[in-house]
């Protein structure tokens, strides 16, 4: 009897295990059926520390790609504690991320949200995940933007489009041009036109020649 119950208890750490791995693998480019999956995850069966952190830090990156909205950062609080004590930095920076992107977007904290993306993007320093570096740049020079600090919303924009460029993803590229694309506003008109230029052979090629409507925020979750 015990050993049928320790296989049992083995199984349903490593299904739920196997499901949070699944739910990583599709959630950058199928959010809405990682989200799904995260759905039949039965929570209160979780176990308190890893899996528990994992899972709702996909939880906050899935609701934030589908654009649910968020009264609160609660949920991802709980992954940015247990991965503190952890030191799993990676993880670690991509939840100081999005809780500097649901401050900045959704709850309308700046300072909050600056001081979050700044740690995501020291830590991110150590990291290849070009993917991650790119959010992390390109929502601080969102909120830069917004708040009118134009030397260092011009400052991400640069990081921002070379990430980019390492990525070769055509909607990160068009995206990062239309953001430098702003410097016009620095007072440099001949590269503003220049830049104008290159956003559209990018989405061109990126569109197949079809008209294109590029949004910042939609883009980049």
């Amino acid at each position: 009897m015990f050993f049928c119950l320790v296989m049992v208890g083995c199984g349903r750490v490593s299904g739920f295990q196997n499901q949070l791995k699944l739910v990583e693998s599709l959630i950058e480019d199928y959010p809405d059926s990682a989200w799904y999956i995260l759905q039949d995850i039965p929570v209160s069966l979780l176990r308190d520390g890893e899996e528990l952190a994992w899972y709702k830090l996909l939880l906050t990156e899935a609701d934030y790609k589908l654009y649910k909205p968020f009264k609160n950062d609660t949920l991802i609080n709980y992954s940015i504690r247990y991965y503190q004590q952890t030191k799993n930095e990676h993880r670690l920076a991509t939840a100081y991320y999005y809780k500097g992107a649901i401050n900045n977007e959704e709850l309308k904290n700046k300072d909050t949200a600056i001081v979050y993306l700044k740690k995501a993007e020291e830590l991110s320093r150590k990291s290849n995940d070009e993917l991650l570096k790119s959010k992390i740049y390109e929502e601080l020079r969102y909120v830069n933007a917004q708040i009118n600090s134009n030397q260092f919303a011009f400052h991400y924009s640069k990081l921002f489009l070379a990430c980019s460029k390492k990525l070769g993803r055509p909607n990160y590229l068009a995206c990062a041009y239309n953001n430098m694309a702003t410097i016009i506003d620095l007072g440099i008109p001949k590269q503003q036109k220049r830049i104008e230029t290159r956003v559209c052979s990018i989405l061109t090629n990126a569109t197949n020649g079809r008209k294109f409507v590029s949004s910042t925020i939609m883009l980049m979750t």
